[in-house]
């Protein structure tokens, strides 16, 4: 468990990186908001799945990010 909670970790900081080239990436926002919430953060992966939502409106993402929402 431990080493896949690093991964998680790991996973989070490449997306964030990606994130200062294109901030607007529906499927890193979507991908973060997914990596917070499976390390129980719920009150950032709510944060990513609304950015999601508002940055990347009309797109297949941010339908997703809605779903997830809802999960939480």
């Amino acid at each position: 468990a431990a080493a896949r909670e690093r991964q998680y970790v790991q996973a989070i900081q490449h997306l964030q990186a990606a994130l200062t080239l294109a901030p607007m990436d529906g499927r890193a926002l979507l991908a973060l908001g997914t990596l917070h919430a499976k390390l129980g953060g719920v009150a950032s992966a709510k944060a990513k799945f609304n950015e999601c939502m508002a940055l990347a409106s009309g797109t297949i993402w941010s339908v997703y990010a809605g779903d997830e929402l809802q999960k939480l």
